[in-house]
């Protein structure tokens, strides 16, 4: 909540954040399962693969949420703000 945004597209990015976790977790599903297919459930299972697709989602989803909260529009701080 500290980024200068409107306090409208707070919200909204607060909102924004569930289907962007959902969609990552998509990918994470369809990425694990073609890895199942190619290497075997016990390869994609197994704990190196689990956790670097974890990490990997995790990844895409801060992305994801960074790149629609630096495309919102920002709001100007004034000097009258700035001394309070």
């Amino acid at each position: 909540w500290l980024a200068p945004i409107a306090p409208r597209w707070k919200f909204a990015l607060a909102l924004l954040a569930v289907p962007i976790a959902m969609f990552a977790n998509l990918l994470r599903v369809i990425g694990t399962s073609f890895g199942a297919t190619r290497w075997g459930v016990d390869a994609m299972t197994g704990e190196p693969a689990h956790t670097l697709v974890g990490l990997a989602v995790y990844a895409i989803a801060c992305v994801a949420l960074l790149a629609i909260a630096r495309s919102m529009p920002r709001t100007r701080v004034t000097r009258s703000a700035r001394a309070a």
